[in-house]
């Protein structure tokens, strides 16, 4: 607009110019005086310039004031634009929050549900474990004694039979239940080592096994039916083996444990303690200390493949800390943006990492419930653990553990009638699940076990100096490391005998009894990757019945041709023949 003013105000001065100079010479014709025309017509000029400089100031101040009220208008345009795209983004996230809100409360109404529909199908094997009590059938001959209803004791006779014999049509049916039977712990305590120890017992002795075989487990069963004395049993293994161990216990079953912080468990190895944990905001806490533990254990391991000493996460009650996870994830909706991690550091996560990933470092998960459902523990956490022990339940629940049905149809009802300590131990490396019994342990003999000291620095009587521990027990945690080598296992149902007399463990000695893991390693280039000990030697095995290295790859968890460098160098160290 100030370039049209401009250029109006150059044509009206180019007219008043050319006017004046028509003017001039119409006066100059008419008067015949030059000087008196001069004047006049620059009189006129004058002030005809003066005017068009006053129009040509007003129309700029006019056009000025215009362009200022059209930029205020655009300003309040643009705030109320902004305004209702902030209102509108604000009540996407209210509803979006309501809809969070809801499903959480479905959610948590589901699992009461679960829960109430487990109680009642509790009820319901009761009452009829109670009705199967009461009906009692009487051989010919027979003698029951019954109370009768003045509450005396009265003597019932079965009459004898007119009939002929009695036909043995059921008498396979009615066979006797051989019950496994464990002895004590502080009786078969000289059992376990740092290499093996016994998993359970079952008719014909100890099942024996490594910490490999505990690096993820689950224990369910109903109340009163031994997990509590299972997870102290193999809490003593882990110990044993140097592991550093972390209790969750949100309902403080395993109270009298919480003494152990802190202290120095003079039996055991110098890596060994226990952390116990039976508070929400405790339990919560460490979440970020041992994912931290994890992502140090990860850098270790990258380079050469190094571990430091055992690491338990055991936590009792799942349903109850899967709960926990709802008012995590509540907190960290509720804090600021730029202050929350990308991702709720939740129980779940913390599981999940160690049962699928963090196994190659050591570290080892035991889960403890009445039940496994979705949202206790997902499916692909519960599918790819490495052992089972299911104590009496419903058919269902040990389902939900993820026990095969030929086991629940078979072994559930015979751990029913054996009693308490009974259960079903389905090992990943057995061919079928076994049942068995567990050592009975109490929270006295765990502390004599480990030699915990008392406040005045006196080992608790009944300790090692004291007791009838096997005497090389001593010597064998004192030569404990802070890097274990654990040994592998065969495929197999059971490793049994008394120690000293049982049957070696079926581990494939490398050719020429020269050790897989040595000083020398092969040369890597870019991506290249090396085995683990135990990939090693499963590489060994099955390459000797194979003969193709990528043959073998495909049978072993977690190698792939970025190990072919490796294995190449094990074929030619080892002499073993060319591939097919």
């Amino acid at each position: 607009m100030i370039e049209v003013l401009q250029n109006k105000t150059a044509l009206s001065i180019s007219g008043c110019i050319i006017l004046l100079i028509f003017t001039f010479a119409l006066l100059n014709a008419l008067i015949h005086n030059f000087m008196v025309a001069l004047t006049i017509a620059a009189l006129i000029g004058g002030v005809t310039l003066v005017a068009l400089l006053i129009y040509a100031a007003l129309q700029a101040h006019r056009e000025r004031s215009l362009r200022i009220k059209l930029e205020q208008a655009n300003l309040k345009k643009i705030e109320a634009e902004k305004w209702a795209i902030e209102q509108r983004v604000l009540t996407e996230q209210e509803q979006t929050q309501t809809k969070e809100q809801n499903h959480l409360q479905i959610e948590l109404e589901k699992i009461r549900l679960e829960q109430m529909r487990a109680q009642l199908e509790h009820e319901r094997l009761m009452v009829t474990a109670q009705y199967n009590a009461s009906q009692v059938t009487l051989n010919a001959g027979q003698t029951l004694v019954r109370i009768d209803e003045q509450g005396e004791y009265q003597p019932y006779h079965a009459p004898a039979r007119l009939e002929g014999p009695r036909k043995n049509d059921q008498s396979e049916e009615t066979a006797e239940l051989v019950k496994p039977t464990a002895p004590n712990f502080l009786d078969m305590c000289h059992l376990i080592t740092t290499k093996q120890a016994p998993l359970c017992f079952d008719v014909n002795g100890p099942v024996y096994g490594t910490v490999l075989d505990l690096l993820s487990m689950a224990v369910s069963g109903k109340p009163g039916r031994g997990k509590t004395t299972a997870l102290m049993y193999y809490v003593a293994f882990l110990l044993c083996c140097g592991a550093e161990v972390w209790i969750f216990d949100p309902h403080g079953t395993m109270g009298e444990l919480a003494k152990l912080n802190g202290q120095r468990l003079s039996n055991m190895p110098a890596t060994a303690k226990v952390v116990y944990l039976d508070r929400q905001e405790d339990m919560t806490t460490a979440i970020p200390t041992l994912m931290n533990e994890l992502a140090d254990r990860d850098e270790l391991y990258r380079p050469a493949h190094e571990v430091k000493h055992p690491l338990l996460v055991l936590a009792d009650e799942l349903p109850v800390i899967s709960e926990f996870d709802a008012d995590i994830i509540q907190d960290w909706k509720n804090t600021d943006r730029d202050k929350r991690p990308a991702h709720p550091l939740t129980f779940a996560r913390l599981f999940k990492k160690f049962v699928l990933e963090a196994r190659k470092w050591q570290c080892f998960f035991i889960g403890s419930g009445q039940t496994f459902d979705a949202e206790t523990l997902p499916k692909k956490i519960t599918d790819n653990l490495n052992s089972r022990i299911v104590f009496f339940s419903s058919d269902q629940r040990a389902r939900m553990s993820g026990l095969e049905s030929d086991a629940i149809k078979n072994l559930l009802p015979a751990i029913r009638r054996a009693g308490p300590g009974s259960m079903i131990l389905d090992c990943s490396r057995f061919d079928a699940p076994i049942m068995g019994a567990i050592p009975h342990i109490t929270v006295d003999d765990l502390m004599q076990y480990l030699g915990v000291q008392t406040g005045t620095g006196q080992v608790v009587p009944g300790t090692l100096a004291t007791s009838s521990f096997s005497p090389n027990f001593q010597a064998s945690h004192n030569n404990a490391t802070n890097v274990l080598t654990m040994p592998d296992l065969p495929k197999t149902d059971r490793i049994t005998g008394p120690i000293g007399t049982r049957p070696e463990m079926d581990v494939e000695t490398p050719v020429n009894g020269v050790p897989v893991v040595s000083g020398d390693r092969p040369r890597l280039k870019g991506d290249d990757k090396l085995m683990t000990p135990q990939q090693e030697v499963e590489f060994l095995k099955l390459y000797r019945k194979k003969g193709n290295i990528k043959d073998v790859f495909k049978l072993i968890d977690g190698v792939n041709n970025r190990h072919n460098t490796h294995a190449s160098w094990l074929v030619e160290k080892h002499g073993l023949r060319g591939d097919k």
